[in-house]
């Protein structure tokens, strides 16, 4: 039985006043529409958790003032991650509340990119605009809702995403030609510049305002929610707005304290067989564009704030921030994003709520993820999100894996999460591990085990937050329990896992101290590498990039 817990069916009904609307959720009368808060999701990528200068100890150059407001206003989420961290597979699970062993959305596999309708029609953009939200999407999806007649667009208000399918976009507008509502009566030139291959970063500042605008003029009778979602900083990191070229000019670019190989010389040998490892490298140059596009980004956060305050709304606007996943930057000398090392996982998640005073300027050491959008995004429009969504009976007993994080903007000393996980299953096999995260450990379990590969298990405090000791041997009590809440995990994998891509079959993969040698091959290459083309196995377990002084290498062998 999936999700269980919450069998019930969702009945949602409007009856519109003259004076205002009242919205009924299973029976029970809410607030009127207009005191419901208006929400702003803002999702950039690949930034990591410490781009932000107000939560870096280490980068005295950064510049990020208005982030740096929103975290002094808001509440900063400290152990926030991406449950599979790596773009369309996060986005899939921040559009749906569900772990990628549900959606079935990643690279690599036959149903490459896609949620089903089912999984979108219970996610937030559907639920919110039916339950009397105006609503708008900008920027990238990189998910596709598979076999959905007329896409994603359909279902907002206002459309400016930039492929209505799976593509991840482009850094000038005239590039993007499904980000509709920017091309709509020539609508950009009436914003900001009136240039119309703006920069994607301002042109959805320019249209969030716009929307806003139009939001608190022509329909105040609804909340509105507004959904932007940055390419930057991605790369190619070149592709930078030239409005802010010179931020960075006459500045020192700062390593961060695990910069290099020398850092990673106790990881097990599965992390340097995927293309994490073949990636790193950073240059100044890198460094500073990557840093440019953050500041674009900062700006837009500034720009749709400004808008808030002068239409009259900031004062029942909630603001999400967070990323789609991390980025290494050479840390542990790695690049890119993909594994649950904090770099690649680990996103800034800052929450500000202008009703709940006591969250402002707090942090919370409490496990949350992308994962908890959906659920916190309904909380808020005061839609049950524990009430399953099933409005043709087709579905059955849906719920979602992430949880509201509101309780934690009145308490933050509580727990909506006893565990997470947080997967890498798309690329090379060797590379591919499953981590559990709680509010003071982490556990990464590196499953692969055979060509001579052993498992791999590493333990992390929180406090360790560059992963320099693993202290998995002087820990056995605590082990024992994690080892408890892994099994756990895997047995709710099966249950709930998508009938696509034998998601299914991994649990047996994952179990602790098994020998993959004694499996069949193809059966296990069927499962972890079902398109294992030279597109999608970047790197092999043949090929590890092992660092100069690295002591724990594996003699590869047969299966």
């Amino acid at each position: 039985m999936r999700f269980s817990g919450y069998v019930f069916v969702l009945a949602l009904c409007l009856e519109i006043g003259a004076q205002g609307q009242v919205l009924k959720v299973l029976g029970r009368k809410t607030q009127v529409q207009t005191e419901r808060p208006n929400i702003v999701f803002m999702l950039c990528d690949d930034m990591r958790y410490d781009r932000i200068a107000a939560l870096n100890s280490w980068d005295a150059d950064l510049q990020t003032p208005h982030l740096d407001q929103l975290v002094s206003d808001g509440m900063n989420f400290t152990r926030a991650y991406d449950t599979t961290p790596i773009c369309s597979a996060s986005r899939g699970q921040v559009f749906t509340g569900l772990y990628e062993f549900s959606t079935g959305c990643n690279f690599n596999r036959e149903n490459e990119k896609k949620i089903t309708i089912d999984d979108w029609q219970g996610g937030y953009a559907v639920r919110l605009r039916a339950a009397g939200y105006r609503t708008a999407f900008g920027g990238k999806e990189h998910c596709q809702v598979y076999n959905y007649t007329g896409g994603k667009k359909q279902d907002f208000d206002r459309w400016f995403g930039f492929s209505n399918g799976s593509g991840d976009g482009n850094y000038w507008m005239d590039s993007n030609p499904n980000a509709s509502w920017w091309f709509e009566n020539d609508h950009w030139a009436s914003l900001g510049d009136g240039v119309r291959n703006e920069h994607e970063t301002y042109a959805q500042a320019l249209l969030g305002q716009a929307f806003i605008k139009e939001c608190v003029q022509q329909h105040s009778e609804q909340p509105f929610m507004l959904s932007l979602n940055f390419k930057a900083p991605h790369s190619p990191l070149s592709e930078f707005d030239p409005r802010y070229a010179s931020v960075y000019d006459g500045t020192e670019i700062d390593r961060s304290p695990n910069d290099g190989l020398a850092s990673a010389l106790h990881l097990p040998p599965q992390a340097f067989c995927g293309r994490t490892a073949f990636k790193g490298g950073w240059s100044d140059t890198s460094a500073d564009q990557y840093n440019t596009l953050i500041y674009g980004i900062d700006a837009c956060v500034g720009m749709v704030r400004a808008e808030l305050e002068a239409q009259g709304v900031a004062d029942n606007t909630i603001v999400i921030f967070m990323s789609d996943n991390g980025y290494f930057r050479n840390s542990k000398g790695f690049g890119d994003k993909v594994y649950a090392y904090e770099e690649g996982s680990r996103t800034p998640m800052i929450v500000y709520d202008p009703r709940k005073p006591v969250s402002h300027g707090q942090s919370c050491g409490a496990v949350v993820g992308n994962i908890d959008v959906v659920p916190t995004m309904l909380d808020l429009a005061g839609v049950d999100y524990k009430v399953a969504y099933d409005p043709d009976g087709t579905i059955g007993n849906r719920g979602y894996h992430g949880r509201s994080i509101l309780p934690l903007l009145e308490n933050p000393a509580l727990d909506i999460h006893d565990s997470m996980l947080v997967m890498d299953i798309w690329n090379s096999r060797a590379e591919q591990h499953l981590a559990l995260i709680t509010r003071e450990w982490k556990y990464i379990h590196w499953f692969y085990s055979a060509n001579g590969f052993s498992q791999s298990e590493e333990l992390y405090h929180k406090d360790d937050t560059f992963e320099n000791s693993n202290v998995k041997a002087a820990n056995p009590v605590v082990m024992t329990d994690l080892y408890s809440k892994y099994d756990a995990w895997l047995a709710q994998w099966t249950s709930d896992a998508t009938t696509r891509d034998r998601y299914a079959d991994y649990p047996e993969l994952m179990e602790r101290g098994l020998n993959m040698s004694t499996l069949v091959e193809a059966d296990v290459k069927a499962v972890m590498s079902p398109k294992a083309t030279a597109d999608y196995i970047v790197h092999s377990e043949n090929t590890p990039n092992y660092p100069v002084g690295y002591t724990n290498q594996v003699t590869i062998g047969s299966w």
